[in-house]
């Protein structure tokens, strides 16, 4: 607990520092992307997912590109119950990065919350097909929960 809260105040430092700069120095406005980014995922892992939002969405506006903010964004939208919201955000980070296996399942877990089994089925599959994707495994157990939600007993297994 304290390396996150000591983490966290270092974080903050840079980004107020970073803050202070304005600049459209697009190494600046990385960097700031990259600390924000930093920020946000840390107030995730804490649990603390509006405040992770917050820090998360104003990293994407400086670098829309990135799908590692995307999928960050998506996770925290998840932690609040807003399966909706994060459709999208999870939809960009794998049409950004298409081999994107957690994104893949994150984005699964959300149609499955919202019971679109099709589409949840869709996605794990896509991970699944990642033979390097570590947890793998849990893939396979989220789509086995899909089937059987879906009242195919038989693929369930």
């Amino acid at each position: 607990m304290k390396r996150t809260g000591t983490t966290f105040l270092l974080l903050l430092a840079f980004f107020f520092f970073l803050g202070g700069c304005a600049t459209t120095d697009p190494a600046v406005v990385k960097r700031k992307a990259e600390a924000q980014e930093q920020l946000g995922n840390s107030l995730l892992r804490d649990g603390r997912y509006r405040d992770a939002l917050k820090e998360l969405l104003e990293a994407s506006k400086l670098e829309p590109d990135s799908p590692y903010i995307h999928f960050s964004i998506g996770t925290a939208y998840q932690g609040v119950r807003e399966y909706e919201k994060s459709i999208m955000p999870l939809k960009k980070a794998v049409q950004l990065k298409p081999d994107y296996s957690d994104a893949w399942n994150n984005l699964g877990f959300s149609y499955a919350a919202l019971r679109k089994y099709d589409m949840t089925i869709d996605c794990f599959k896509k991970a699944e097909n990642d033979i390097l994707y570590r947890t793998r495994h849990i893939t396979y157990e989220n789509m086995g929960a899909a089937y059987h939600s879906k009242g195919d007993y038989k693929k369930a297994i």
